[in-house]
């Protein structure tokens, strides 16, 4: 009775853990090979993607041993399920607490590596910073006139195409 049930409610929320472990791989492997991150050079911030990499690596696999665990009903593998839970619980709050400690500096480090890209604006950086807004629709860090620290857009009164609503050849 009760045993087989929540047999079955372990076993069917470690498949969704599971399945959603797969998705999160899936879409951060798609997003890092659609957006260039180029534009962002900083260890500090490339590492993002790698970390939820990992993530969804862990939890795919976690979630597998606690399925084989409800399945077989193998004492062993529920309990190895519930140190990885506990230890992934406190990585867990550990990790919110560096995000929170560090939200600022990260946001620094970011809006500086944006603002060089932009008064450098050459070769692959200029691609990336126009994918980049075009992607985000956004134009400049904060607000357009962060262009006018360009030294290579040309005119310092204007904006680079990838700025405009509508982008067509100089419109910028």
């Amino acid at each position: 009775g009760g045993t087989k049930c929540v047999k079955y409610l372990v076993l069917f929320c470690n498949l969704l853990f599971f399945l959603l472990g797969l998705a999160i791989l899936g879409i951060e492997v798609k997003l890092k090979e659609y957006f260039e991150l180029e534009v962002l050079k900083s260890y500090a911030i490339d590492s993002g993607p790698r970390i939820i990499i990992a993530a969804g690596c862990v939890v795919t696999i976690v979630a597998f041993l606690g399925c084989c665990g409800a399945w077989k009903e193998s004492k062993c593998m529920l309990i190895c399920f519930f140190v990885c839970m506990l230890i992934l619980f406190c990585l867990e709050i550990a990790a919110a607490v560096l995000a929170f400690v560090k939200k600022d500096k990260v946001k620094d480090e970011l809006e500086n590596e944006l603002k060089n890209q932009i008064k450098s604006y050459t070769g692959s950086a200029r691609n990336a910073v126009d994918d980049m807004q075009k992607t985000v629709k956004c134009c400049g860090i904060t607000t357009y006139e962060d262009w006018k620290s360009s030294d290579n857009l040309g005119l310092t009164d204007n904006v680079p195409d990838s700025c405009c609503t509508t982008v067509e050849k100089d419109c910028g």
